[in-house]
């Protein structure tokens, strides 16, 4: 699967006018990579996620090109865009407590998601779901599949929302913020088992993060955006070793290092707009 994005460009509609959120991005991920999209909170990383499966609120408007295998995705109607969400691409929200439906058992959460895209009999849907959950990290304890959302840890919600993502086997997995709200060793096993699947299914994948640290572990191409533009990609090791944009050494300046002294703060990115 190719996905290439093209000169996209993201406004919004405001009772103060027009506002720019992403300006003329262009990258693309190639069959089976992981590609990381890394900046700051507003930088519009979510926005040009959303923005390929057309998840933008109705006062968005957007300009480009987004294709899939060299299908144009903007000019397909909502109804066709519909077999494409959830089916060649996958996405895991930020926030697992919203995304799941609180009312609904997360075993019928996993199945609607086979339902929407497939004809399956009961023996052939629960067979897929267990295999998902393998995949997943959720283990073979099919009792999980029971239990509502509000029963199980923010860790299992995230595992829970890689399930649906991924149960109808998706050429790409947009991963937005996926271990947001988790703590540093859970972080870890998600990303893990994302990078897992991939390995296994050949899947490629947008890992969107503002922490720089965790996308160079795991993706093989980086994009760095700032205030909404993407200032910086390239292959994970040439952004790292040798940035060429202003932005890109901040960032990478103000990580913590080993053996630096605690009790001295990081340095900090003063001026906002500092790098245009």
């Amino acid at each position: 699967m190719t996905l290439e994005i093209e000169r996209l460009s993201i406004s919004y509609r405001t009772m103060n006018g027009i506002v720019k959120a992403v300006e003329d991005v262009s990258f693309m991920i190639q069959p089976g990579q992981c590609t990381g999209l890394v900046g700051e909170s507003g930088s519009g990383k979510s926005a040009t996620a959303q923005a390929i499966l057309r998840l933008l609120p109705g006062n968005a408007m957007v300009t480009g090109s987004i294709r899939l295998n060299g299908e144009e995705l903007t000019a397909y109607s909502e109804h066709a865009l519909r077999a494409i969400r959830g089916k060649q691409i996958g996405m895991i929200f930020q926030d697992p407590h919203s995304a799941l439906n609180p009312t609904m058992k997360i075993g019928k959460q996993i199945k609607e998601a086979i339902q929407a895209h497939a004809s399956l009999t009961q023996w052939q849907m629960e067979q897929q779901v267990k295999k998902t959950m393998g995949l997943a990290g959720l283990g073979n304890d099919l009792s999980l599949l029971n239990l509502y959302p509000f029963q199980i840890s923010g860790g299992m919600k995230q595992r829970v929302m890689i399930a649906v993502a991924i149960v109808n086997q998706p050429q790409l997995l947009i991963a937005d913020e996926p271990t947001t709200a988790l703590d540093a060793a859970l972080q870890t096993d998600i990303l893990k088992e994302i990078k897992t699947i991939q390995d296994s299914t050949g899947m490629s994948v947008l890992l969107i993060s503002h922490d720089l640290d965790l996308v160079q572990t795991y993706c093989s191409n980086l994009c760095m955006m700032y205030r909404g533009r993407l200032v910086e990609q390239g292959p994970n090791a040439a952004i790292i070793n040798a940035p060429q944009h202003p932005y890109t050494r901040s960032l990478l300046n103000v990580r913590p290092k080993p053996g630096q002294d605690r009790t001295k703060p990081l340095p900090v990115i003063e001026m906002e707009g500092a790098f245009r």
